[in-house]
């Protein structure tokens, strides 16, 4: 059940609308022939996305640890 969580919330900041404005803006810009602009919008977004999913794989892994402590049952 949590991996099913984490895969959904995954999948949703990538797809978040800030990320699709990126992805517009780097095609118009690349349209433009402003290649250097496009390839710093993408490099940015592209490590955004990455620390977000470090840090939501750490919380998950947090998270695992503690239900596993948990007893529900008394």
């Amino acid at each position: 059940m949590l991996f099913v969580i984490h895969c959904l919330i995954r999948s949703y900041q990538i797809i978040h609308p800030f990320y699709v404005f990126q992805i517009a803006s780097i095609i118009l810009w690349s349209l433009d022939d402003y290649y250097y602009y496009a390839f710093c919008i993408a490099l940015i977004s592209v490590l955004s996305i990455a620390s977000t999913l470090i840090e939501t794989k750490k919380v998950f892994s947090v998270m695992a640890v503690l239900l596993a402590t948990v007893d529900f049952y008394s």
